[in-house]
Order: C-alpha cells, then sequence, then structure tokens
C-alpha cells in the first residue's frame, strides 16, 4: 500500500511539473482574465509574448513599434497574444520565411470594426561578434602578459641584458668625407 502512494505521490508531482512546462500561459491564469467585457471598441492588445527572443521594448499595449533581437539565421518566430477584449479579435502577418529586417504585423480590431497595428522589426543580434571579439582581446592581453613575464624572469636571471643605447653626437672634427 505504501508503494503505491508513494507511486501516486511521485507520479503526480511529475506529471504536474511537465504539464506546467507545457502550459505556457503567458502570465494569464483562465481564458477570460482581466478582458475588457463590454468593451466593443477596444484595439488593444493586452499581452503578447515572444518564444526564445527579446522584444525591444518590452511589450507595453500603448506601444506600437519593436524590435524582436534573434539570432543570425532566424526564420521562424512563434508567437502569443491576447486582445484586451473578448470581442476583439488579433491578426498576425508574418512572411513565412523571416530574414534579418523582416516584419510582422499585428492587427487588433474591434467589434465596431476600428483597427489597431502593432509593428514587429525581426533584428538579427551581434553577440556572436561581440564574443568572438572579446576573446581574441582577451587572447592577445594574455599574449602579451606572458610574454612580458617571461622577458621579466630572463632579464631578473641575466639570461638577457636590456640596454640603452647613447647616442652620440657627432661633431665636424669627428666628420669623415
Amino acid at each position: 500500500m505504501k508503494k503505491i502512494k508513494k507511486f501516486t505521490i511521485i507520479f503526480t508531482l511529475v506529471f504536474t511539473f511537465f504539464y506546467s512546462m507545457l502550459n505556457v500561459n503567458a502570465g494569464v491564469k483562465s481564458i477570460g482574465e482581466n478582458l475588457e467585457k463590454n468593451s466593443t471598441s477596444s484595439t488593444t492588445i493586452r499581452y503578447l509574448f515572444v518564444y526564445k527572443y527579446d522584444l525591444n521594448p518590452k511589450f507595453n499595449p500603448n506601444t506600437y513599434e519593436y524590435d524582436i533581437i534573434a539570432p543570425p539565421g532566424t526564420n521562424k518566430i512563434k508567437l502569443t497574444y491576447r486582445a484586451a477584449s473578448q470581442f476583439s479579435k488579433v491578426d498576425v502577418d508574418m512572411p513565412e520565411n523571416l530574414t534579418n529586417g523582416s516584419i510582422i504585423i499585428a492587427r487588433c480590431t474591434a467589434q465596431d470594426g476600428s483597427v489597431k497595428e502593432y509593428k514587429f522589426t525581426l533584428r538579427y543580434s551581434n553577440s556572436k561578434l561581440l564574443y568572438t571579439i572579446l576573446i581574441i582581446f582577451i587572447i592577445l592581453i594574455l599574449i602579451v602578459s606572458i610574454t612580458s613575464l617571461v622577458l621579466y624572469i630572463l632579464w631578473k636571471k641575466g639570461i638577457i641584458k636590456i640596454t640603452k643605447k647613447h647616442k652620440e653626437k657627432i661633431g665636424e672634427e669627428n666628420y669623415v668625407n
């Protein structure tokens, strides 16, 4: 009996964990939560979530232009959104194969026919280039540091001598034609 009870508890915990991982709802607990129940003229998107990628600036229902920051080569994007009113409808126009600079339009249409557009521009990030430059810079600093250390040790042990060259002034008497 204890084994069955233990199995039931473990199964419930695992099932709940995986169900919560798969059920992404971007903060809305129920279908009708926080919707404007009686508004037939609302053209506002309540929330919008972009999977895996950054939205710049962070989504605000009163801001209408955004950049979606994604790694180079991204050609598909998944959006989750909800209109502010239960009577409004959101349609998304997204090119089939996205490229850097592609524009995605989300139109929120109210029951009375009014429309508001949200514009999203796909921007490829330069993060790989920045990381590459940073790594090269760190490697160069290490090479210079190690070379300086080796030269210092060799100089301290007397293996190499570093002397200043003195310039000698050549006067007319020392000058030979």
